[in-house]
């Protein structure tokens, strides 16, 4: 967070220094063309999933200037494919990062993709969900019931089957997971066949609210209050070879999230 403090530019302590010399004589090296040019922007490229809520941050760097800030031109590459794919995109330099759901990424990175998680960048994007007439009340209550998920390796149920672990509950004998495509979620409640919903944002808030369901957990609850579910990986070399650059994306990321926070609107 060291980056955090500098807020003075470069280019503001030279406008600075040039008006103080114009009353006590600075040396000729604080006026002229020095001050009207930037130093140039070091571009890297960032894959980008712009249907992808826990992503709407780089939108905001981009559009408030955080990148440039920190000295970096971002070119925004798009791409909706699997989480391996998307590792190796990064690793072999077709990217120099990504954002994505740790729960998602953490068995792929296993394989030994060179990639490294600089920061977790925010929490609470999953959510379980069930009707008001539901007798689901808390994560343990899911033992014999079945729930929707995007798929098996779904970050979400991987998720809330930690939970059900964690008290003793084998979550795959215990819980039937359902895989259904996200649009077909609120139907498959109506029809009676799943139980509860685990889902992610945007769609999980959606559904919540469309629907008038109860939110029976999400992770930012208990120990997760403080903890991130999303992250920021960087290609390993660029890490290794140049850290100062990293360091910039990284802190931008983050100013980014923190201003996405502040202004929710």
């Amino acid at each position: 967070m060291a980056l955090h403090s500098l807020s003075l530019s470069r280019r503001t302590v030279l406008r600075g220094l040039a008006t103080l010399g114009a009353g006590i004589g600075l040396s000729p090296v604080f006026t002229g063309s020095v001050l009207a040019e930037d130093p140039p922007l070091k571009t890297i490229k960032l894959a980008w999933g712009q249907t992808a809520v826990c992503q709407s941050p780089i939108s905001v760097a981009l559009k408030q200037g955080f990148f440039k800030k920190y000295g970096l031109n971002v070119e925004p590459v798009n791409f909706s494919g699997p989480t391996d794919a998307l590792l190796q995109a990064i690793a072999t330099g077709q990217a120099d990062g990504g954002i994505g759901m740790a729960l998602r990424w953490l068995k792929p990175l296993e394989q030994g993709f060179d990639v490294d998680l600089t920061v977790g960048t925010h929490g609470g994007c999953m959510r379980l969900l069930t009707p008001e007439n539901s007798n689901i009340r808390s994560v343990k209550d899911l033992v014999g019931k079945s729930v929707a998920v995007t798929d098996q390796a779904s970050p979400i149920r991987n998720f809330f089957a930690i939970q059900l672990a964690k008290q003793g509950i084998d979550p795959d004998k215990a819980v039937n997971w359902l895989q259904y495509p996200a649009d077909l979620f609120g139907e498959a409640l109506r029809k009676g066949e799943v139980q509860a919903l685990a889902t992610d944002d945007p769609q999980g808030w959606l559904l919540k609210q469309q629907h008038g369901l109860v939110e029976v957990d999400n992770n930012l609850n208990g120990e997760y209050a403080h903890l991130t579910c999303c992250v920021l990986g960087l290609r390993g070399s660029l890490v290794r070879d140049d850290p100062k650059t990293a360091q910039a994306i990284t802190q931008a990321i983050v100013d980014a999230q923190q201003w996405t926070a502040d202004h929710p609107d």
